[in-house]
This record gives C-alpha cells, structure tokens and sequence, in this order.
C-alpha cells in the first residue's frame, strides 16, 4: 500500500526562484551567471604585487592559479616564468617537459584525472612519428589501456541500460 502524497497548493509568485532562475536562463549575462573574466590589467597588477615578475627568479615559485576557466592567471605567469628562466639560461625544453610530465603525474596520483599521457617528440617527427615518453604511468599505452577501459564500462552499463 501506498501512501498518498500531499498536495501543496501552489501559489504564483510566492517563491522567486523559479523566476529568477528562468530570467538568468534566458536574460542574463556573463556576470548574472557567475561566469566572471579578470582583465590582464588586473592580473598583471595582482602579479606585480605578489613579487611574481620576470625580473626575479621565479624557477622555485609556487603559484596557486585562482581561476578556472579562461587561464586568465595561468597564461600570464606562464608568459612571466618563460622570459624569467629565458633570461638566466635556466629553463630549457627537457626541463619543461619533466615540469610538465610531472603535472600530469600528480594529477593522476591525486585522482584529478583517471589517465594523462605525455609525449615528446622532435620537430623533424611529423613524418615518421617518432616519440618518447617519459615515465610509465604517463605513457601513450598507460593512457590507451585506461581509455579502453572506460569504453569497456561505459558499453557495459549501456548494454545492461537497454
């Protein structure tokens, strides 16, 4: 046995949320959802007033990217470490792709991603495709056997769906 449920009589315009979230479905803006740009000026202010300047040494920094979306914050300080290293010899090709390998690393290791790969290749590659990985757990098969692996769950489930 069931028991019935209780009706609640509906009065229009007692509760806004409805409204509101039909206006901001259909009339609002960038900033009416939440959705909100940092102008370069303001990055390039918030980076000049943290100490994170291509004049000092920003190899060693750490530097939490306070955004998601657009890479507002990321691109700049990107553009700042480049011409920082670039003007003390430090930064090379190989040391930014263990910097990068190593972000891959971590984002899997913290469960932020279920798979990354990284390969590198010479310039002279585009036609034989010659490559390299740098670790196992960033390699080109790592990353293929974790994607069939998805495909693998995701047909099972829809063959139990249908």
């Amino acid at each position: 046995m069931t028991a019935p449920h209780a009706l609640q009589p509906a009065f229009p315009g007692f509760c806004p949320v409805p409204e509101a979230v039909e206006m901001l479905a259909t009339e609002g803006g960038i900033e009416e959802r939440g959705a909100i740009y940092t102008k370069r000026e303001v990055v390039d202010f918030i980076l000049d007033l943290t100490g994170y300047t291509a004049d000092a040494s920003l190899t060693y920094y750490r530097l939490l990217e306070p955004s998601f979306g657009d890479g507002d914050f990321l691109l700049p300080a990107i553009d700042r470490l480049l011409e920082s290293d670039a003007s003390r010899d430090v930064l090379s090709y190989s040391t930014l792709a263990q910097r990068y390998d190593l972000l891959c690393k971590r984002l899997v290791q913290e469960w932020l991603y279920s798979s990354a790969t990284f390969l590198a290749s010479p310039r002279d590659a585009a036609c034989d495709g010659r490559y390299r990985h740098l670790s196992d757990l960033t390699s080109l098969k790592t990353f293929v056997i974790e994607f069939a692996g998805h495909i693998s769950a995701v047909a099972e489930s829809k063959r139990f769906v249908s």
